[in-house]
């Protein structure tokens, strides 16, 4: 009955759905941040008599490394000819999010770039290319541009069949630019040590399985303007 069930969501629910595609969009608003949803534990349910009752299924936000990350990291973009550096341009986002902590400002604004610090003369350039960001505060947002995520817990086998969805939004009128959807179904045995069995992924007729990831749903729906990766040796 779960694999059934799961079967149908997938094939209905589950995959992107792009409404519109923005070209030269140089920031984004973080609606929420990551530690509302990824950051916890999944929760282990006892019956009544306290007896272990498996473990709700929680969306792993380890799986997604930008998701888990944000707003501490950058999105870049595919590489050009399979090299970094010089050849890959950086993305010209600039991140807003509700402040991390207590400040005097509600928003932070998070300016990041790679630059290349010295001559490249690896393949992909790893030695010689550093990250670098700026956080300031912010009185007011002014991307138009919002990205936010849910959990989904579908009416039926709900401790056993978790998804996500994330949207992309435009703020002021709440127009949906994109959606995508995903969802995992965790076995009904329990494995050993009384943690949860096999986890199943919605997998594609021909039975191979692609994730949705929340940078490369971003940067296919938020076109951002490109620049040379700068230099600052």
């Amino acid at each position: 009955m779960q694999d059934n069930y799961f079967q149908i969501i997938c094939h209905k629910d589950a995959g992107i759905k792009i409404h519109r595609v923005v070209e030269n969009v140089d920031s984004i608003f973080l609606m929420q941040l990551p530690d509302q949803y990824g950051n916890r534990s999944c929760p282990f349910l006892y019956d009544k008599h306290g007896n272990w009752n498996g473990s709700i299924s929680c969306w792993n936000t380890r799986y997604d490394r930008w998701l888990f990350d944000y707003p501490s990291n950058i999105l870049v973009t595919k590489l050009q000819n399979g090299r970094y550096g010089e050849l890959t341009p950086a993305t010209g986002y600039v991140f807003e999010s509700v402040a991390l902590k207590e400040t005097i400002e509600q928003y932070v604004r998070i300016e990041s770039e790679i630059v290349l610090t010295k001559e490249c003369k690896t393949f992909f350039c790893y030695n010689e290319l550093e990250i670098r960001k700026e956080v300031f505060p912010l009185k007011e947002i002014s991307s138009k541009y919002g990205f936010t995520w849910r959990e989904i817990h579908p009416p039926n086998f709900s401790k056993r069949i978790v998804g996500i969805e994330m949207n992309i939004l435009e703020i002021q009128s709440g127009e949906v630019l994109a959606t995508a959807k995903d969802y995992v179904s965790d076995s009904e045995i329990l494995g050993y040590g009384k943690r949860g069995g096999s986890r199943s992924s919605c997998k594609k007729p021909d039975g191979s399985y692609t994730p949705i990831h929340a940078e490369d749903l971003i940067l296919q729906v938020l076109k951002p303007p490109l620049k040379p990766m700068r230099k600052v040796y």
